[in-house]
């Protein structure tokens, strides 16, 4: 017997659990889409399950983009796949939104509304006449051979007077029955390339490498009507499942777990890392566990990770090899390719995009809708079928060119404002990242160890299902387990016990391009359905190998998705460099010294190695992979804060996508803690005392003490302190020293001075004043808006818009607030929708910024979570602030909820100055000493020094003849000097 193997994914061996039993009926490896399938129809069926992760290193919680290495991909409603959901009870543990936007087909240079439906035909002002009622007339011939046959109308004879087509006429390739039909170039490349996705010329019929019978056509159609209309509440006839393809195997993996298959964590991160063999009767017996632990089973299936040799042919046994390609393309845009719509798929039908090209094209275009990108940018899936790596990417690379632009501006903040609402007809989405490279489809055989076809072409599972149907070894039927029914056949198995069976699963190697990587990061692209692994340089020339994007598109591929190093020893060695292009070629067993006679001898599996010395690796490439585990769905999809770099030098600090999410052990903000998470690493602060703190005081504040203020404030760190209002002194009797304040103020250096505009007239005069940014207020609550500003919403907004016009000609920021976005002094609950509302119009009038205020301070995380909530649906959270007020004592806690959903700019008072005269007890705003206090303890950068805004609060109480409102500056004041304040 061999030495024990090493254990895997960063547990020490004696912290693993004992397995209890040790023998099972099926030991499934891997926790791809086939295996979780098989997994539940086991359970089903009454089997003893257990189901191992192959991996023993668990990635690290991923970003705010998830993306699948196999797109596009899609659903049908009608489906097999989501029959198979349905039926099995895998739909409650998976949410699907339509591609509401339909299909696009690009033809003579635009993209065109695909007519899938009498009443889209009806409606597409595109079509001629005559070519709206050929279109019919051949959607209703369809229609009813399709009915007929479900009726069984054979026994009425063939032909037309029974509704079904001839079989003459479902033998013919299916573009010679379109031209039978008169139908023109354009619509015969709707029904071949939208509707029946047929992948290569059919035009060519005596060249083309797949040929599209009527019969296939007429079927494939049949699926796509008969999925329009399905689900009352789904578009079209295609769907996505929420959070990326990675859901589908975490439903069935729960629908295993319900029937008893054993799932546990530590399980999941123990892997297999050796197999047990019988030597006397030739057979896989079990496998060994990281632990040490041996556990026996019937029957072993292994994704197609792990290579193995026969027991009872050679090693090098042939190969079937099936030499065709996929080329694919991941990019992430700044737009839709539709105006107003999220979710699109586009085609390019051959020769529409170059002469050469002799495969279709199709992009998937998804929104942050599905939870796969922040809000605000999108996801672009294109894959095209290829006889080689270069044509294959030159088609991706064409299809990317004609949809998107390339061109980014040196300032992002610019670059989005150039792609507001009112240039999205004009300007095309703007490529942000991307990523090219071309998978090899591959089928191998090796005695009784089975292979299953790669994920190919094909957008929908009915291949995947088929070969998973196929691979019945066991006796399983996935008719009889849509019914979770029929028991798994025993002794009549297709093949013996103690075989190997593999599942379909997709192994990927690609080549890096040579820009270097930090070497302080490792680097994940994210795919949420298969696992795939980074290869070395040296693989490069492999024919498997994955080459990136040309030169002219490889400054776009680049690599966006960076995470914190994972430790050493949850790290998986990269494949061995050269050898064979097999499937797990590189990866294959390694024999050991064989134990006593008989006696099951362990043959080490590839992933038991690991490298803790991260020096080994090569700065240019990182091992990529991720496996979508049913408890770690939150955890694969969200996560903490990361830096994403743009090829050409732009940077952008994101924040994390959903405030719920799971966070990793090595915290972004230093601190290991489970329950408060997802915190940026930096949050700036918007002193707004000078202004809002002020003005509802009684005594009027001498001018220069205002100055004084303002001058302290500016030198604590603060970016940003509001300086004064524009506003009539009749109403703002503080404030009617504007003018004045801002001819001294004006010019400090490294600090912006806001200032409160009103109305045009203020706007006017705070630039005559030299103020270089403005801010507008409006309320969320119609009685508010009366009672303070003494005008409607609409009214005020209106206002703004003359304002946002002038700011937008002279080129100065402006900022915009919304008051009572909780509660209202007058009508009490305000819904979220008004906030929102009002929201998206500051926003879209062209505010950089919205500060939500909590004007009478009324609000607490159950009231600021909703309320957020809407808010981000209609703008980007790193373009909100949140402005709260302590009546209550709640801001704090409201602060935290806040920057827990993504919200990073928070607005503060010093000395906690201020408060609505409406509010009980007028209580301030928020102090800004205990705000830095919190951040300071959670470990978020702000970059101000606390013992310096202590003193400018002391500064402004002792003027104002009362005690500071802050509690920080209170109990430090009493116990330390307020200058040792800032080392804290």
């Amino acid at each position: 017997m061999a030495d024990a193997p090493a254990t895997g994914g960063g547990f020490p061996a004696q912290d693993y659990p004992t397995i209890d039993p040790t023998s099972f009926d099926v030991v499934l490896c891997g926790t791809g889409l086939p295996e979780s399938v098989l997994a539940a129809a086991c359970a089903a069926a009454g089997k003893t399950v257990l189901h191992v992760e192959t991996s023993g290193a668990v990635p690290e919680p991923s970003r705010r983009f998830t993306a699948d290495l196999v797109g596009p991909r899609l659903l049908y409603c009608a489906d097999e796949a989501v029959d198979l959901l349905l039926r099995s009870g895998g739909s409650h543990h998976v949410e699907f939104k339509s591609v509401e936007g339909g299909t696009l087909l690009y033809w003579g240079g635009d993209l065109y509304p695909v007519p899938d439906s009498r009443q889209a035909i009806f409606k597409d002002t595109t079509l001629q006449l005559r070519e709206k009622n050929l279109l019919f007339r051949f959607f209703k011939l369809v229609q009813a051979h399709i009915a007929a046959s479900a009726a069984g109308a054979a026994a009425a004879g063939e032909g037309e007077a029974s509704g079904r087509l001839s079989d003459e006429d479902l033998d013919l390739p299916f573009v010679e029955f379109l031209k039978r039909q008169n139908l023109s170039p354009k619509m015969r490349a709707v029904v071949l390339y939208a509707i029946a996705m047929a992948d290569y010329d059919q035009d060519g019929v005596e060249s083309c490498e797949r040929l599209l019978t009527t019969r296939e056509g007429v079927k494939t159609i049949a699926l796509y009507s008969s999925s329009i209309g399905r689900f009352a509440n789904a578009e079209g006839a295609f769907i996505y499942p929420m959070y990326g393809h990675g859901e589908l195997p975490q439903a069935f993996c729960r629908c295993a777990a319900v029937k008893g298959a054993l799932y546990l964590v530590k399980v999941l991160r123990m892997p297999a890392t050796a197999l047990l063999v019988d030597e006397e009767k030739k057979r896989y017996v079990g496998i060994r566990l990281a632990s040490g632990q041996d556990i026996l089973c019937q029957q072993l299936i292994l994704d197609p990770s792990y290579e193995i040799p026969s027991l009872d042919m050679p090693c090098n046994a042939p190969v079937s090899n099936l030499p065709r390609k996929v080329a694919r393309g991941i990019c992430i845009i700044s737009s839709s390719v539709k105006q107003d719509s999220s979710n699109v798929l586009v085609v390019f039908p051959p020769k529409s995009l170059e002469d050469e090209q002799i495969t279709a094209v199709r992009v998937l275009q998804l929104s942050s809708n599905l939870a796969v990108c922040p809000p605000g940018m999108f996801m672009a899936y294109l894959s095209t079928p290829c006889t080689d790596a270069f044509t294959g990417k030159k088609c991706i690379n064409k299809a990317i060119d004609v949809l998107f632009s390339t061109k980014v501006s040196n300032d992002l903040e610019d670059h989005l404002e150039k792609n507001s609402e009112e240039n999205k007809e004009s300007v095309k989405p703007t490529l942000l990242w991307s990523c090219v490279y071309v998978q090899e489809i591959i089928q191998g055989t090796s005695g009784t160890a089975l292979s299953c076809p790669m994920p190919d072409e094909n957008m929908d599972y009915r291949s995947i299902l088929e070969s998973t149907k196929k691979s019945s070894c066991l006796g399983i039927q996935l008719p009889n387990m849509l019914l979770m029914m029929t028991p798994i056949l025993q002794s009549k198995s297709k093949l013996a016990k103690g075989f190997v069976f593999y599942m379909t699963e997709l192994s990927l190697k690609i080549a890096v391009p040579s820009y270097s990587v930090p070497q302080s990061h490792d680097t994940y692209i994210v795919p949420s359905l298969l696992w795939s692994r980074l290869a070395s340089p040296s693989s490069a020339a492999s024919p498997r190998a994955l080459s990136s994007s040309s030169s002219s598109s490889a400054a776009a591929a680049r690599y966006l998705l960076q995470s914190s190093g994972m430790p050493a020893q949850e790290r998986s060695p990269g494949p061995p460099s050269g050898g064979d292009a097999r499937p797990g070629a590189g990866l294959g067993l390694a024999e050991t010294e064989c134990g006593a006679a008989g006696a099951p001898r362990p043959l080490p599996l590839p992933c038991s190695s690991s490298s803790d010395n991260p020096a080994e690796e090569n700065p240019c490439t990182r091992q990529i992979y991720q496996r979508q585990l049913m408890q770690h769905r939150s955890k694969l999809i969200l996560g903490e804060k990361r830096h994403f770099t743009y090829a050409n030098g732009i940077s952008l600090n994101q924040q994390n996508y959903r405030y719920f999410s799971s966070s990793s052990g090595q915290q972004s903000i230093g601190i290991g803690n489970k329950i408060i998470h997802d915190l940026p690493r930096s949050v700036k602060i918007v002193e707004v005392g000078p202004r809002d703190g002020l003005q509802n005081e009684k005594n009027i504040v001498p001018t220069h003490v205002k100055i004084e203020l303002i001058q302290r404030l500016a030198t604590s760190g603060l970016s940003v302190v509001e300086a004064t209002s524009f506003v009539s002194p009749k109403w703002v009797p503080q404030l009617a020293d504007a003018k004045d304040v801002m001819d001294v103020v004006r010019n400090i250096e490294g600090v912006s001075l806001p200032v409160l505009t009103p109305n045009l007239k203020g706007f006017e005069a705070a630039v005559a004043a030299g103020a270089k940014e403005v801010a507008v207020f409006a309320s969320a609550s119609e009685a508010f808006s009366k009672s303070n500003i003494n005008c409607t919403i609409k009214e005020s907004l209106a206002r703004y818009k003359a304002v946002a016009l002038a700011a937008k000609e002279l080129k100065i920021p402006m900022r915009g607030y919304v008051s009572c976005v909780v509660g209202c002094p007058v009508e009490g609950y305000v819904p979220p929708s008004n906030v929102a509302h009002v929201a998206k119009e500051l926003y879209d009038m062209g505010c950089y910024e919205v500060s939500l205020g909590d004007t009478i301070g009324v609000g607490t995380p159950g009231t600021v979570v909703p309320m957020l909530e809407a808010v981000m649906s209609v703008v980007q959270k790193e373009k909100l602030a949140v402005h709260f007020h302590d009546t209550y004592g709640q801001s704090l806690s409201n602060i935290l909820i806040s920057l827990q959903m993504g919200v990073s700019v928070v607005d503060s008072s010093v000395a906690g100055l201020g408060g609505c005269p409406y509010a009980k007890g007028a209580s301030g705003n928020v102090a800004t000493e205990d705000v830095v206090y919190m951040l300071n303890g959670l470990g978020i950068s702000t970059n101000v020094d606390l013992g310096k805004v202590m003193a400018a609060g002391e500064f402004i109480c002792n003027h104002l003849g009362r005690q500071s409102g802050s509690k920080a500056a209170i109990a430090l004041g009493s116990k330390v000097a307020t200058a040792n304040a800032s080392k804290l």
